[in-house]
């Protein structure tokens, strides 16, 4: 298959996606885009002109067949009525049980959250009964398990039984679809008080019971050197571990545009990877890459996994095998493949998933802006060039990320940071010492406490001075503005982008 043919299957793909996203057109738009495709096939095969009306009949019929696909892909997991008709739940009115409370009982598939004084457990049911016995659903699905009492812990693998008012999702704010996010990992209902009763533990997969309990070892080692909030915030730096961040600390974040920082992203993932090729480096190239690969594999499953991790980490494991065969890594590329193998995975992503999308947007800054924005700053004169040369591997990949993600964080939250360049100007720069120390004071701390203590004062310094920025910034009457930013103007706004990439040329860029 030639390269214009992969091209337009590819544009195809996200082009089914995003209609399917934004748009409920359902199974037959599918199959009335395969039938044109076929109708222009048939004209192509017997009655085509020139070659060139040829190609492009065919490159069409490509693109629709692809685009069905899509759809069909996106049709086939969008389950929002099926667990109704299925497992004999109502879909109306917030009762499970007509006659009252349910009985359930299931595995805690993820790491539970807590946070703001409540435990928040994702369980997969496997029984729905009513307390008299009578079963009402036998039928897997997912739920969550929301309590206010932390008397007792519980972790994945523990098979639980709830007792309670089993209700359909609600959407709790006219600004955020609630419903929908959930939607997008297929949890429907939930339990909000109930009575949690632990039934056995170390149901779970048992590598990833390992990798969290390595995960949370490691984020006692930080705790006993470090105090909070400094350690919380290390934890989310590090490992993306944002639930003892307390809100007060992530709504400043926020307000100043520096949320990034404690969100996994693709520069943790690259951290490991590094770590690992660096520390193996006396082993052949193919060894380094194997043992690299597998710690990045590990360390996505340690956290849980999520899209915007899965992406990164699929960019990454591309990045090794370029290196592996001699091939230039193609970071655009390899951006691309992650995110439509991830929506394929999971088409509900691409709308419903913030974090992916923020992640997503912010990486193609990096990649394409940056570039962009670098050159503008090099055409400067006198002291102010000069200046920005000097910042410039700082000023150009912080300015580009943040007009990147600009449009949808102000379409999304209805909000725009006006202090995030100059916030993130003044602490980018340190988060990657600061990760590093991290790395080392939670490693270290596995073998001696004391010897992680210089890396943990150290880093206790970075980490201070981000909190302190944060609040610097928050604190400005005009540090952030509540804005209305409708969907098409950031459709306009990434359109706009886009021309001005194309029609920057990079390699003319003059010499500094």
């Amino acid at each position: 298959m030639k390269l214009s043919h992969i091209a337009t299957a590819i544009g195809g793909l996200v082009s089914g996606l995003m209609i399917s996203s934004f748009f409920d057109l359902g199974i037959s738009f599918g199959v009335l885009l395969v039938f044109l495709a076929v109708v222009f096939l048939f004209e192509a095969k017997f009655f085509g002109g020139v070659n060139e009306d040829k190609k492009l009949q065919i490159y069409l019929s490509v693109f629709l067949i692809f685009t069905s696909l899509a759809i069909f892909r996106y049709s086939s997991v969008d389950t929002k009525n099926e667990i109704v008709g299925g497992n004999g739940l109502p879909a109306q009115g917030d009762e499970a049980s007509r006659e009252g409370f349910v009985r359930a009982e299931g595995l805690v598939t993820d790491e539970p959250s807590e946070k703001d004084k409540s435990i928040t457990l994702k369980v997969t049911l496997e029984r729905v009964s009513k307390t008299t016995g009578e079963v009402i659903s036998e039928r897997p699905m997912n739920i969550l398990v929301t309590s206010k009492s932390l008397y007792q812990k519980f972790n994945y693998g523990d098979r639980v039984e709830v007792i309670g008012d089993l209700k359909r999702v609600k959407n709790f704010s006219a600004d955020f679809d609630y419903q929908a996010y959930l939607a997008k990992d297929e949890i429907y209902y939930q339990f909000q008080n109930p009575k949690i009763s632990l039934v056995s533990r170390g149901n779970g997969s048992f590598i990833q019971e390992k990798l969290y309990d390595i995960k949370n070892s490691f984020l006692e080692n930080i705790n006993k050197v470090i105090p909070a909030p400094e350690s919380a915030l290390m934890g989310g730096i590090v490992i993306g571990a944002k639930s003892s961040l307390g809100q007060d600390i992530l709504d400043t974040w926020r307000r100043v545009g520096l949320i990034q920082v404690v969100v996994l992203s693709g520069y943790n993932i690259s951290v490991v990877a590094d770590a690992v090729a660096q520390v193996l480096a006396f082993l052949p190239l193919g060894m380094r890459i194997g043992f690299g690969s597998l710690a990045i594999i590990l360390f996505s499953m340690m956290t849980g996994g999520g899209a915007t991790v899965v992406r990164a980490t699929i960019m990454a494991l591309l990045a090794l095998l370029a290196r592996a065969t001699g091939r230039i890594y193609m970071s655009g590329a390899a951006l691309l493949v992650g995110g439509i193998l991830i929506v394929l995975y999971n088409p509900k992503t691409l709308v419903f998933d913030t974090s992916f999308q923020l992640s997503f947007i912010a990486t193609a800054g990096l990649i394409f802006l940056s570039p962009v924005i670098e050159k503008y700053l090099k055409k400067q004169d006198s002291t102010l060039r000069r200046l920005n040369l000097l910042f410039l591997n700082i000023l150009a990949p912080t300015i580009a990320a943040q007009l990147a993600i600009f449009p949808i964080i102000a379409y999304k939250m209805g909000m725009i940071s006006i202090v995030s360049i100059p916030a993130n100007i003044l602490v980018s720069p340190f988060v990657p010492v600061t990760m590093f120390l991290g790395f080392l004071t939670g490693v270290v701390g596995y073998l001696s406490y004391f010897l992680s203590l210089p890396f943990a004062y150290v880093s206790y310094f970075f980490l201070a001075y981000d909190l302190k920025i944060a609040d610097l910034f928050a604190s400005l009457p005009f540090a952030s503005v509540d804005i209305s930013f409708p969907l098409w103007l950031t459709i306009f706004i990434y359109f706009g982008y886009v021309v001005w990439i194309i029609k920057t040329p990079i390699d003319e860029s003059p010499k500094s």
